[in-house]
């Protein structure tokens, strides 16, 4: 199957926390339990905790097994995309036949210490942990990066914008049931937001329960690329620093991809839409990326933004670009 037809993988694309990752993406376009004033695909289209098969199975575990034939290579296997995966009835049954297809491969974690392991990653807004059926599933990956971004239910709404029905005590106490029985890595993201969920006050208290979870990792984010909400502002550099010492453990704050570029990988038009369909890209990250000189990818955008299938946007002084129609995935 060649890259282009893929319909629920994405990537590898190059992630902050996860090395080369390939994406795995259970959920139509910006469906979601959340519409984050942050998010960089654009506010949600279809806010639901409405959970089900929202795209077959059988399909997405047929397209990694032709992923894994024809020879793909990643750091991470990650359910991530364009909305909330635990909305998705087979997460759990997904993540554990991929572990079954990389162990019949000899690439799933911990199999064997002379062998590069394959780390099998769930991204998730946490909102729907506390349904038994979802914290079962998740248990089944290697690392649960789960949201952490507001002290109490004010803000947790201001931020998240969330579905009636979902209240921030039953998520917090997810979090604390999940972490004493989950025996794999769990990570915290905080994202801070200047004016909203940034003063000291504000995050001494969200270091403070962050501690009762005890999480593996916890690591700050805030605004890079352009979000959904035009009013929302980043915390700077400076300040982020500042800030990650008030949490145990120690935050990380999370800086732009520095991994390497993917190797022999030919680049066309498309696979710059499948990149910046879900990580808004400028053209040194894309160019990063692929391993090659701006001047080259600059062209293919040129070109592109002629065509009218990208847009730029210019946020935190740099220009990024999206597809121009954001409401639907890129072509692959």
């Amino acid at each position: 199957m060649d890259s282009s037809e893929y319909k629920y993988l994405f990537g590898p694309v190059p992630s902050r926390r996860l090395g080369r990752s390939l994406g795995i993406d259970l959920i139509p376009f910006k469906t979601c339990s959340f519409n984050c004033v942050y998010c960089q695909l654009g506010p949600t289209q279809n806010l639901t905790p409405e959970r089900r098969e929202w795209v077959p199975t059988s399909d997405v575990l047929e397209e990694f097994e032709a992923w894994l034939d024809a020879g793909g290579e990643a750091d991470t296997i990650t359910l991530a995309g364009s909305g909330e995966p635990t909305l998705h009835l087979g997460f759990g049954d997904i993540l554990d036949d991929i572990r079954q297809q990389l162990k019949s491969r000899g690439l799933a974690r911990k199999t064997s210490p002379c062998k590069p392991s394959v780390r099998i990653c769930l991204l998730s807004n946490g909102s729907l942990l506390h349904l038994p059926e979802v914290s079962r599933g998740a248990a089944a990956a290697d690392v649960v990066k789960l949201t952490f971004s507001a002290p109490d239910e004010t803000i947790w709404r201001q931020v998240h914008r969330c579905t009636p029905g979902l209240h921030f005590d039953d998520m917090f106490e997810s979090y604390l049931v999940f972490r004493n029985r989950f025996d794999g890595e769990l990570w915290l993201e905080v994202m801070l937001l200047d004016g909203i969920n940034a003063s000291d006050e504000q995050v001494r208290r969200l270091a403070d329960m962050a501690a009762r979870i005890r999480p593996d990792r916890i690591q700050l984010n805030t605004v890079v690329r352009p979000p959904a909400v035009p009013y929302v502002k980043a915390v700077s550099k400076e300040r982020m620093e500042a800030l990650k010492g008030f949490f145990d453990p120690p935050a990380e704050v999370i800086g732009e991809y520095k991994g390497p570029a993917l190797p022999e990988l030919q680049l066309t038009r498309s696979d710059i839409l499948a990149l910046v369909a879900r990580h808004p890209a400028t053209t040194d990250e894309v160019a990063e990326f692929f391993g090659l000189h701006p001047n080259e990818v600059l062209k293919h955008m040129q070109a592109l933004l002629e065509q009218n299938r990208l847009r730029a946007t210019a946020q935190g002084g740099k220009t990024y670009y999206v597809p121009a129609d954001s409401s639907q995935k890129a072509p692959r």
